[in-house]
Formats: C-alpha cells, sequence, structure tokens
C-alpha cells in the first residue's frame, strides 16, 4: 500500500475512519435521543391532556363557577405544552449534564489537581446565579402565563358574544380592551426574556472567565516547565466539557422553573374534588315520584334562596312553577339534577335521597330543556344523538315531530345533517328550544323538567307541543314555563306547590287568586297570576 514504510500515515487513516465511524455513531444516537424522547414526551402530554380533560368533566358545577372558560383551556393547551417541551429536551439534558460532571471532574484531579483546582474556582458562583434566577423566572413565569391565560379568557368571551358586540356596536370597545390584555402580556414576556437575557450574559462570562483563569495558570505552568503542550491542550477541552454543561445546568433550571408553574396549575385541576360516586340503584328507570323536604339553598352564606321548600309531586303529575326572576326556579331545577347541593334539608326520588344515588343513573331520570339551551357547532343529528348515541333515524324523527321542529329540519339544506353553528346561531330561538326539547324527549325520561322551555315559541306551535307532550303521560313533568298547569306559584314571599308551602325570605310581588283552568289542569285547586295592572 502507498502507506508500506511510513506508519504515521497508516495511523492517520485509521484515526479519520474511526472518527468518521465516532461521528456517525454520535448522531445516531443523537437522532435516536431526540426521537425517542419527542415519543416519551408526546405520550405524557397526551395522557395528562386526556386526563385533565376526564377530570374537568366530573368536577362540580361550583367549580366552574369560579373559573375562566379560556383560563382552562390554557391550563390544558399552553401548559401541558410547556411540561412536554421540558420534558423532551431538559430532562435529557439533566442526566447528560450529570454524566459528565461526574465523570470528568476526576479525571481532571487525576491530570492536575492544580488545575482542576482553578477551573472549579468559581463553579459557586455560576450554580448561585442559576438558583437565583431560577427563583426569580419561576415567579415573573407565573405572572406571564395568568396573563395569556386572562387573554384566551378575553379572546374566548369575545368571540362567543360577537354578535352581541355587533349588535351594540361596541367593536372598538372590545378591540381596545383586548389590547389592553395583549400589552399586558407582551410587558410580562419582556421582563421574562431580560431576566433570561441577564442570565445568560452573566454565566458565559463566569464560564469564559473560569476557561481564562485555566489557561492563563497553565501558561505559567508550561512556562516554568511542571507541564506540557499536550497536556494542557487536553486538559482545557476537558475543562470546556465540564464546564458549558454547568452552564447548561442554568438553563434546565430555568426551564423547570417554568414547568414547575405550569404543573401547579394543572394539579389545580387535577387535584380539584370530584363529585361524589354512588353506587347505582337496582332499577334502571324510576317511577317519577319527588319529595323534598325542608330544602334549603344558598349562594352566599346568610342569603338563602329556598329556604324551608316541602314538596311532594306523585308519579305522572304536571305541575307548574312559577315566580319572579330570582325566586329559585332554575336553582330548583340545578337541585333535582344534583349540580348543587342543599345546605338543608332532601330530595327524594321514588323513596331514595338522591344523595345516596349515582349522579349519572339520576340524571337520566331527568329530561332537562333549559331556557337558553345549548347546542353544539355539529349537525343537528350529532346534536340529537348527544342525548343517544344509538337513537336511530325513525326515532329521531319521531322526536322532532313530538317538538314540532321536523318540518323544520327538513327544510334546511342538508336535512338532518345540516350544521346549527356555535350554540346553534343559524338556527332561530324557536327551533332551538324545540330542538333541545327533541333531544329531551329522545331519553325517554321518567321526569321531564322544561325551565321556560318554549318561551320562543309562538302559540300555534306550542299548543301543538303540549298536545303531544299531554299525550306522554305517565310522566312527572315540572315546568317553570307558564304554560298548561299551573297549581303553584311564589307569593308574597312563599313557595305554593299543590298547597303546600313553605317559607321564603325574598321580596316578590303581589299576586291574586284566580280559578284554575280545566281539563289536564283540573286537579288544581286554584292559580296564581298577577293582576293586570301590574303586569
Amino acid at each position: 500500500a502507498f502507506w508500506d514504510g511510513q506508519p504515521y500515515v497508516a495511523y492517520l487513516v485509521l484515526s479519520a475512519a474511526a472518527g468518521v465511524g465516532l461521528t456517525a455513531l454520535g448522531a445516531t444516537c443523537q437522532y435516536l435521543q431526540g426521537r425517542w424522547a419527542a415519543i416519551a414526551s408526546e405520550a405524557l402530554a397526551r395522557r395528562l391532556r386526556e386526563t385533565m380533560y376526564a377530570r374537568l368533566q366530573h368536577l362540580p358545577a361550583s367549580f366552574f363557577d369560579e373559573a375562566d372558560t379560556g383560563d382552562l383551556v390554557q391550563r390544558c393547551s399552553s401548559d401541558v405544552e410547556t411540561v412536554r417541551v421540558f420534558l423532551s429536551s431538559q430532562v435529557v439534558q439533566i442526566g447528560r449534564s450529570v454524566l459528565l460532571l461526574s465523570v470528568l471532574t476526576p479525571i481532571l484531579f487525576a491530570r492536575d489537581a492544580r488545575l482542576a483546582g482553578l477551573a472549579l474556582v468559581l463553579m459557586p458562583f455560576i450554580i448561585a446565579g442559576a438558583y437565583y434566577f431560577f427563583a426569580r423566572v419561576r415567579a415573573q413565569f407565573k405572572i406571564t402565563d395568568e396573563s395569556e391565560g386572562a387573554l384566551t379568557a378575553r379572546l374566548q368571551e369575545n368571540l362567543t358574544g360577537i354578535r352581541v358586540v355587533r349588535a351594540f356596536a361596541r367593536q372598538d370597545y372590545e378591540v381596545s380592551h383586548f389590547g389592553a390584555k395583549s400589552i399586558t402580556l407582551r410587558d410580562n414576556r419582556e421582563r421574562l426574556n431580560r431576566l433570561s437575557g441577564a442570565y445568560w450574559a452573566i454565566s458565559d462570562f463566569l464560564c469564559t472567565a473560569q476557561v481564562c483563569i485555566v489557561l492563563i495558570a497553565g501558561g505559567i505552568f508550561l512556562a516554568g516547565g511542571t507541564l506540557t503542550v499536550g497536556e494542557l491542550f487536553a486538559f482545557m477541552m476537558q475543562v470546556t466539557m465540564v464546564i458549558w454543561p454547568v452552564r447548561h445546568l442554568g438553563q434546565v433550571l430555568n426551564e423547570s422553573g417554568k414547568a414547575m408553574v405550569s404543573l401547579g396549575r394543572i394539579n389545580h385541576v387535577l387535584q380539584a374534588d370530584e363529585e361524589s360516586r354512588e353506587p347505582p340503584p337496582t332499577v334502571e328507570h324510576a317511577r317519577g315520584e319527588l319529595v323534598l323536604e325542608d330544602v334549603r339553598v344558598e349562594y352566599e352564606p346568610g342569603k338563602p334562596v329556598l329556604d324551608g321548600l316541602s314538596v311532594h309531586i306523585p308519579a305522572g303529575e304536571t305541575v307548574g312553577i312559577v315566580g319572579p326572576p330570582g325566586a329559585g326556579k332554575s336553582t330548583l331545577i340545578r337541585l333535582l339534577a344534583r349540580l348543587y347541593e342543599p345546605q338543608r334539608g332532601r330530595i327524594l326520588i321514588d323513596g331514595l335521597d338522591i344523595r345516596d344515588v349515582d349522579r349519572h343513573w339520576l340524571r337520566r331520570q331527568f329530561g332537562i330543556v333549559m331556557q337558553n339551551p345549548f347546542l353544539y357547532s355539529r349537525t343537528v343529528a350529532d346534536n340529537l344523538r348527544l342525548a343517544r348515541a344509538d337513537v336511530n333515524d325513525d326515532e329521531m324523527i319521531a322526536a322532532a315531530r313530538e317538538a314540532a321542529v321536523h318540518d323544520a329540519i327538513a327544510g334546511f339544506p342538508a336535512g338532518y345533517r345540516s350544521r346549527v353553528g356555535e350554540r346553534g346561531v343559524t338556527l332561530s330561538g324557536g327551533q332551538r328550544q324545540r330542538l333541545a326539547l327533541a333531544r329531551a324527549l329522545l331519553v325517554e325520561p321518567p321526569i321531564l323538567v322544561l325551565d321556560d322551555a318554549l318561551s320562543a315559541v309562538d302559540t300555534g306551535t306550542e299548543r301543538e307541543i303540549m298536545a303531544a307532550l299531554n299525550r306522554r303521560r305517565g310522566r312527572t313533568r315540572p315546568s317553570s314555563s307558564p304554560t298548561g298547569c299551573l297549581p303553584c306559584a311564589t307569593r308574597t314571599g312563599s313557595w305554593c306547590w299543590n298547597g303546600v308551602t313553605s317559607s321564603r325570605r325574598a321580596p316578590t310581588p303581589r299576586w291574586r287568586r284566580q280559578p284554575a283552568p280545566t281539563g289536564d289542569c283540573a286537579r288544581s285547586r286554584e292559580r296564581w297570576t298577577k293582576p293586570s295592572n301590574e303586569i
């Protein structure tokens, strides 16, 4: 070969080949490290998102009364992403830095204890600075993350009510308020960037000064003949391999501070108390008998919304509830669905205390239609299937006919496959209410609850719906709508329900007695209506 007689050439060739091979091996290992770290971090982030979402489905209604929707979105998205980035990049670097320090530090002292001591003289200052900035960055990142959550909440709220904003020509007002939130976020991020910039500048100065100290001392030892050029060169390479990972540990600490803030915000959701879980009754469907015994509810201490409410509704009874705003009609519906718990008293369904039965079972016994129903930005069929995933087309159409909405749906371009827009924005108020009623009827609930659910429906359609509901006899049908049978009302601070009254302290308007209608309401002994001069 051409290197015969020249062994150094063969050595250089083998060294070059070994270098290429080691470089390729290093590149392969780095690729696998990044790939596996990404796979692991993405899997953990997915599980974390799904766990948070599942947790949110089982938190009590009181949790959402105090939380901003936009902030919850921020916790489930941006905070999870912060944790994912930390896991994918920084955890591996922590292991790499610790490994280099533990391996190379003894080697440095073995080579030259004098230079090794000088190489580590500034290390305490680098580590102390990293911990100092860790605390500062963590506090500032918490402020920044919360301001981003406030911005997201503002955006979500504005987009949800965009039609109201336009109806009142308040676009400029909303833009200015969003701009204020955006400026706050920008300022907080600038402070965070200034902290990070100051840390990198100081740490780079200390690390470079550390290398310079070793280089100057090595030059002195070299001039004194106690150190060779090769030894100094090898020592400098190893010192660099030790110092810069230590500098990188500072970045790890900063990023871990951000991750800890995000984990704290995530844990706020994961550690919140879920709704209690009780065993379901042995029967699948209740008969529909309801009993309320001395029920008291208050959202604020000392300010009861309902007080001393005692009611007995036999199965199959039609009951109407009327009263001024704030009388507690919607609160009563939330109590029946066990979204809230009374501070006193109890509620029975078929003789079972609802606090002792499974919430999922309990809520399947009710078909609740609110005055302002919520519809998803999906097709009509998808919104109906929310009640029952296994419903077939014939059952869907039958329920829509009973709710007097089938003809309207049939007139849509795609029929039941037509999208209704966010919150059902493409539908009229009456169509939304009737679609929600059809959804409730698909459940075949023993108890149908209508919270002023026909307020946006014309009189003729209302009579048609009531006739269809009356044909569904055999269910308990409480309603807070002044439609059909109204055997109860709020009057001078009292609840009056089938002749059973309970005290209520809040003042209410005066009412006068009027004979009850005939037919389905013949069982009612009296009806309370407001005087004509007060309407």
